[in-house]
């Protein structure tokens, strides 16, 4: 795997799907990025599950 010396502003472009002139090599990630964005939009997150919900209820909010 190779080292990729990225900017904060282009990782940013990245998480947004915007593409970052003079780096055709990163057009992958971009794409899988953007398909990732568009399947979290139109997919609605599965309900959690009863068990968790009880226990996140009978969490003690000085465990944090």
């Amino acid at each position: 795997m190779t080292y990729l010396d990225l900017t904060r502003r282009e990782a940013e472009d990245i998480v947004s799907g915007e593409r970052i002139p003079g780096r055709a090599d990163l057009c992958s990630v971009i794409e899988l990025t953007t398909f990732l964005r568009a399947s979290r939009d139109s997919e609605p997150a599965p309900p959690m599950r009863p068990d968790l919900v009880r226990q996140i209820d009978a969490a003690d909010p000085g465990d944090n």
